[in-house]
Parts: structure tokens; C-alpha cells; sequence
């Protein structure tokens, strides 16, 4: 069974908005190798289900001059790079292809399963989408990533990496390990006041600073915080805004420290500014090695 963290509650009808289109005839997602130059994170976390009915989605971005994986002398994404989005981990999208072809995934998953009420009965046979960033990406292309698989109807993202004890990842269709996140209901930018008595903010910088309302702080005090919120009477929500060019390695690590402190309200800020993005026209193949 999935291990995930319980937060702001989305409804699991979210689901039964996939029986609004016709039948389709979109497969589910094979497991296939990753793009070239795709470095995972590194840390513990649950091993991953990885089943062919999840939707497996590898995130990566351009290089300094504007070469996408998989074309000749890439260099490895840049931060400041276009996102580069690849549904299956091999077929480039953009953001309205990925959201589609997403949607149409769920779709005949749940019509396989026999309807949305059979597959509530089993909700370990919700499909996970599984996203596999490079740690070089920038948060931006990740959020977009997870705003579309969000609104699509996933109720589940899964965060992929590789064990810590294994600094030196071999590429593989088998996902080793993962954190697992429900989806909350999406925060709107500013919504709310960045420092709030009930709420609690997450930031983390493109610098690689991490900031506890406002406040800079280590991984271990990070998890000393999220210890101490939830001896309040009232737990306060947790909101996560990493910046737009902040570090996918370090804001995974973050989401992977948030779950583990078992927090019961949590939702991301922010992601809605990164819905849209391109995709690689060039027609290369993202798994051939560049020269």
C-alpha cells in the first residue's frame, strides 16, 4: 500500500469528471527508459508501485544554449532553460497535450476498472502520476507539471527518486523510490497573508535557502518546526511556495520532509503562475544519447 501524507482535502469526484468524454482508445503508460542526462534526487522514501496504469511524466529543461534532451551536445538542463515535459518519459508535450493525453489515461483506467464507484472501492487502484524530474529543473516546470496532472483528475502525484545509499543512479524504467502526495485543493498566489496565525510558510529560494515564515532555516530545523505545529490545539495549514527558478532537488527533499512529519493540512502556493509551457519541436528521440 501507497504511504501518503493526508492533506487539504480533494474530492475523489474529481475523478468521475473523466466519464464526461467518450471511450478512448489511450493505453496505458508503458514503462520505458528515461531521458539522457535525467538525474534523479536522492533519498529514502517508499518504494514505488510503479504499475502500468499510472501516468509517468519526466521533466527536464533546455540546456544554456537551447538544446533539449535528447539533441546533440546537450548539456544537462539549466534553470533558467524552457521546460521540456514528456508524457510516457519519451514523448514531448506542452502543457495542454500533457493535461489531454492525461485526462484520456484516466479516462480509460476508470472505464476499465468499471466506473468511478468501482474504482473508489479500490483506491489502491487509483492511478498515481509518477513524475520523474531531473534535479537540475526548475521548479517552475515541475509545477506546471503538476498543476495539469492535478487538473486532469489525479488525486495522487508521486515524487520519484533513488535510494540514498545509491549516489550512482543507473538508468531504469523501475522507479526505486517515491514520495507520495494527495493533491490538496490548489492555493492561489497571495491568497492568503505570507505570515498568518493559522498558517505556516514553506518558501525555498533559488539560492537553495529554505525559509520558515520568512525565517532561514536547515533541514533539521525544518522538521523541529513542522514537530512543533502540530502541538497546537488548531494545526495550522502548511503552504509550500518554492520561487520559480528555485531547485527541484532541494524542494523534493523539502516535500519528502513535510510528509514524513505526517502534517494534516497542506497545500502548494503558486503553482497555477507555471501552467503553460512548449514543448521540443525538434523531433529527436529524449532517450538518444547526445554527442
Amino acid at each position: 500500500m501507497r504511504a501518503r501524507t493526508r492533506i487539504l482535502t480533494l474530492k475523489s469526484a474529481c475523478i468521475a469528471s473523466t466519464l464526461a468524454v467518450g471511450a478512448c482508445d489511450w493505453a496505458a503508460a508503458e514503462l520505458v527508459p528515461l531521458p539522457d542526462r535525467l538525474t534523479l534526487p536522492v533519498f529514502t522514501a517508499e518504494v514505488s508501485d510503479d504499475t502500468a496504469a499510472n501516468l509517468q511524466v519526466a521533466v527536464s529543461a533546455t540546456d544554456r544554449a537551447g538544446r533539449s534532451p535528447g539533441q546533440p551536445g546537450f548539456a544537462g538542463a539549466s534553470r533558467n532553460g524552457e521546460c521540456r515535459v514528456y508524457i510516457d518519459n519519451v514523448t514531448p508535450v506542452s502543457s495542454d497535450e500533457l493535461y489531454d493525453r492525461a485526462f484520456l489515461h484516466l479516462d480509460r483506467v476508470v472505464r476499465r476498472s468499471g466506473g468511478v464507484e468501482a474504482l473508489l472501492a479500490e483506491p489502491d487502484n487509483i492511478p498515481v502520476a509518477h513524475i520523474w524530474g531531473d534535479v537540475n529543473a526548475p521548479w517552475r516546470c515541475i509545477a506546471g507539471t503538476i498543476y495539469n496532472v492535478q487538473a486532469a483528475g489525479y488525486p495522487t502525484v508521486g515524487f520519484i527518486s533513488t535510494p540514498d545509499e545509491d549516489d550512482s543512479f543507473a538508468f531504469s524504467a523501475i522507479a526505486t523510490h517515491a514520495v507520495y502526495i494527495d493533491m490538496p485543493v490548489a492555493i492561489a498566489l497571495d491568497a492568503r497573508p505570507q505570515v498568518d496565525p493559522v498558517t505556516n510558510m514553506i518558501m525555498v529560494t533559488a539560492r537553495n535557502e529554505i525559509l520558515w515564515n520568512g525565517a532561514p532555516v536547515n533541514q533539521n530545523t525544518l522538521r523541529a518546526n513542522l514537530r512543533n505545529s502540530q502541538t497546537s490545539a488548531l494545526e495550522p495549514e502548511l503552504h509550500l511556495k518554492p520561487e520559480s527558478e528555485a531547485s527541484y532537488d532541494l524542494t523534493v527533499k523539502v516535500l519528502s520532509i513535510i510528509v514524513k512529519s505526517n502534517v494534516a493540512r497542506f497545500g502548494f502556493v503558486g503553482n497555477e503562475r507555471h501552467r503553460s509551457f512548449g514543448k521540443d519541436e525538434s523531433g529527436v528521440d529524449p532517450t538518444a544519447r547526445g554527442s
